[in-house]
């Protein structure tokens, strides 16, 4: 029943290393709202949280609010933060993301990536010069 558990990595014949799988963690980071407020009046914290994590756990950074009870509904959103973590790869949930567009964080998103992109692809062609 042990062994199950564990796989025999034979990258190195030499040395035989056993991995526990339940011990690696790979976590996927979100962007995602979380509930405040009272009863009936809500409003919402736009927070990076592991994505295993309960809807109101502890979260990692937060990066606005959202209040859609006020009549337009009021939103803050710290666009260089969010920016930031989707450049890290936090993937940002339905809500949060028409959130983000209504507030230009996906655009400088798609700008910085594809900025990003185009210097690397500069910086290639200067080592192939040479």
């Amino acid at each position: 029943m042990e062994a199950s558990r564990f796989k025999t990595n034979l990258k190195h014949k030499d040395k035989l290393q056993k991995i526990n799988f339940k011990e690696v963690n790979l976590t996927v980071v979100r962007i995602r709202l979380t509930r405040m407020g009272k009863k009936k009046m809500p409003f919402y914290r736009v927070v990076v949280i592991d994505q295993k994590k309960r809807r109101d756990g502890a979260y990692i950074e937060s990066l606005g609010f959202y209040d859609p009870i006020r009549d337009p509904a009021l939103t803050r959103v710290d666009v260089d933060k969010a920016v930031d973590w989707l450049l890290k790869g936090a993937q940002p949930t339905e809500t949060v993301r028409s959130l983000f567009r209504k507030h230009g964080v996906m655009d400088r998103f798609t700008k910085a990536k594809n900025g990003e992109a185009a210097v690397q692809k500069e910086e290639d062609g200067a080592v192939e010069e040479e």
